[in-house]
């Protein structure tokens, strides 16, 4: 069981205020996007993982789920671990087609590739009844660590409608059809919409807190940091959570490998003829004349340094770098 709060990060560059966040709502864990589309974030996974040790906050690493590339999935997880996170969080959206089928191989890869189902989670609509095409059972079955229903205001339902019926008391329900109840931990959402450009007032946001409060949810969370109001923290920090029954050990999500363990179909590493050139990005520097000034070819820049518009969802652009990025140029 998780005991505790968590505030989910979505780019990096918001780590410092998810952390200030946390420390005044009372939170205990710290859940941050290590990887998209098949691309992991290495700087910035290392820097949140660091940070969230440092601050006293279990890191947890997510990301959405693409069952047709499980590969990308493994690729992701395993590197998250590397890089100190201690849960994993496989979020499905309810637009996509997650087959049983595909949940039950992209299992079989995750627990091949040796990660303990009792630290992996996910997160997925809560109106079970209502989504068809997510198996919510497969998940179950792979997700031991439980269940995080996303249960906010895009439902487009009061409060009291989206915490008490559709994710309590459709949990309730289908746990007794499952003949297993999967440990809940509700995920509140402080915006209508999913760019945080219609945020809630403290007045309307109470009253999912109040709804949450009445079922004491051992754990919860909020998505996320940067659309959630310095004026809604103090209701967050009022939602008292139950205390564990006694100090536990968090099962590790994965063991150690030998340094001759592979995933399946993985190159043996190549190590490099000379160590890799890093630079800073000044303020007057574009791809095309970095890749000019060093030699590389575009396609290999953007192989090295993907990561930095993905991490937050930009569109890549040859002309455009942040000044302070550090991006590998050799």
């Amino acid at each position: 069981m998780l005991y505790g709060k968590g505030v989910w990060v979505l780019y990096s560059v918001h780590l410092d205020l998810a952390v200030e966040m946390a420390r005044e709502i009372g939170a205990t864990h710290i859940f941050y996007r290590t990887g998209h589309r098949g691309m992991f974030f290495p700087e910035a996974a290392s820097r949140v993982s660091q940070r969230a040790h440092a601050a006293g906050l279990v890191p947890f690493a997510w990301f959405s789920v693409p069952t047709d590339s499980p590969s990308e999935v493994v690729w992701i997880a395993r590197r998250s671990i590397e890089f100190g996170y201690q849960g994993l969080v496989l979020d499905v959206a309810a637009v996509s087609r997650q087959t049983p089928q595909r949940i039950e191989a992209l299992g079989r890869q995750l627990l091949d590739a040796g990660l303990n189902p009792e630290a992996i989670y996910y997160s997925a609509p809560p109106a079970i009844s209502r989504h068809p095409e997510i198996p919510y059972r497969q998940l179950n079955l792979l997700c031991r660590g439980g269940f995080m229903p996303k249960s906010g205001p895009l439902l487009g339902k009061p409060a009291e409608v989206a915490i008490h019926k559709l994710t309590y008391e459709e949990h309730n329900h289908w746990s007794r059809v499952w003949g297993y109840a999967p440990p809940l931990y509700p995920v509140l959402s402080p915006c209508r919409d999913e760019e945080g450009k219609a945020p809630l007032t403290p007045a309307e946001f109470s009253k999912w807190t109040l709804a949450l409060l009445e079922h004491r949810p051992p754990f919860f969370s909020v998505f996320h940091a940067a659309t959630t109001s310095r004026d809604l923290w103090p209701l967050l920090a009022e939602v008292e959570v139950p205390r564990p029954p006694q100090a536990t050990e968090m099962s590790p999500l994965l063991e150690p490998l030998r340094p001759t363990d592979r995933l399946d179909g993985e190159e043996p590493p190549v190590e490099p003829e000379e160590p890799p050139l890093i630079i800073t990005v000044q303020v007057s520097d574009t791809v095309w004349t970095l890749c000019e000034r060093y030699g590389c070819t575009r396609e290999q820049f953007w192989e090295w340094n993907g990561y930095l518009w993905d991490e937050r969802g930009w569109p890549r652009d040859a002309n455009y770098l942040q000044p302070g990025w550090r991006v590998r140029v050799r």
